[in-house]
């Protein structure tokens, strides 16, 4: 969303027509959920509603509206059935809202942005600038996540990065473990395995990480443990290491393969944890509205 947002901003600024195109309600089958967004402008468009006929349609109507210089006009909804009226096979309901591009739309996309990463915050640490650590970043850069890309070598990240990515060049990395919020993903995959291991002992010893894998083979993990275990860590604070890391059935070892791989890990936990999140809120409204 964050792209989103700055494409909008840039738009105000330019003083432009353009049109927000917001997915409000979908019933029965549907490609993309309620709140999912596009910018459509006179040139361009950020960011999909899904669906190929169903954005190609919202796309033209929006284009439309630009170009008859209308969109400065009020906000209107259409409802789209997808097999009557698109001619795709998901058969469900989708309505779309239409507005224009204001200065208080953009400041309404940031509060609800601002909210939705305080209630699901999905931020990952990444520790290692390597090949995997590259493919790492650029495979997670294009999710809802804020990433803090983390390496003690000078010189070792590349000079533009996109924008939810961090990079933090530091000597001393392990330490940079304490200063993640708690619900933190860690991938830990640096140059060195004296350094990997200073980072898994800072990172179960928290006892609140979301994920916590390492880079390797099962020989590895094995390793790893008995040094850990040396170091005091018990054998239920060790289960929680992950290694090797990726849902399984990826057996290919090229730094991209290995990033899809995880990425895809990564995902699964978040939607556990954020429906987790949901569950509980909703059991806590539920106590209120009883109790009033």
């Amino acid at each position: 969303m964050h792209k989103l947002i700055n494409a909008l901003s840039a738009v105000v600024k330019r003083g432009e027509q353009a049109c927000l195109v917001t997915v409000t309600n979908v019933r029965g089958s549907a490609p993309r959920e309620a709140g999912t967004r596009m910018l459509v402008t006179n040139t361009d468009t950020v960011g999909t509603i899904g669906g190929g006929q169903l954005e190609y349609q919202c796309t033209r109507i929006a284009a439309d509206r630009i170009r008859a210089g209308t969109m400065v006009d009020d906000s209107f909804d259409r409802r789209f059935p997808l097999g009557s009226n698109c001619g795709q096979c998901c058969g469900g309901v989708v309505d779309v809202s239409f507005e224009p591009v204001t200065a208080e739309c953009v400041r309404s996309l940031r509060e609800e942005l601002e909210l939705h990463e305080q209630q699901q915050q999905f931020v990952v640490a990444i520790f290692g600038a390597g090949h995997v650590g590259s493919a790492m970043v650029a495979t997670l850069a294009g999710l809802d996540c804020q990433i803090r890309w983390i390496d003690g070598r000078p010189g070792i990240f590349p000079e533009r990065l996109p924008e939810n990515v961090l990079s933090i060049r530091s000597d001393d990395p392990a330490g940079e473990v304490a200063n993640m919020p708690a619900a933190s993903f860690y991938l830990i995959m640096t140059h060195s395995h004296s350094l990997d291991l200073d980072i898994c002992d800072q990172v179960l010893r928290r006892s609140d990480a979301a994920y916590s894998g390492l880079i390797g083979s099962l020989s590895k993990r094995r390793r790893f443990e008995r040094l850990l275990r040396k170091q005091g860590l018990t054998e239920d604070t060790l289960a929680q290491l992950r290694c090797p890391i990726g849902v399984s059935g990826i057996p290919g070892k090229r730094p991209q393969e290995i990033a899809i791989a995880v990425a895809a890990e990564l995902l699964q936990i978040h939607a556990t944890v954020a429906n987790r999140a949901t569950n509980k809120t909703e059991q806590t409204r539920s106590k209120i509205v009883h109790a009033l």
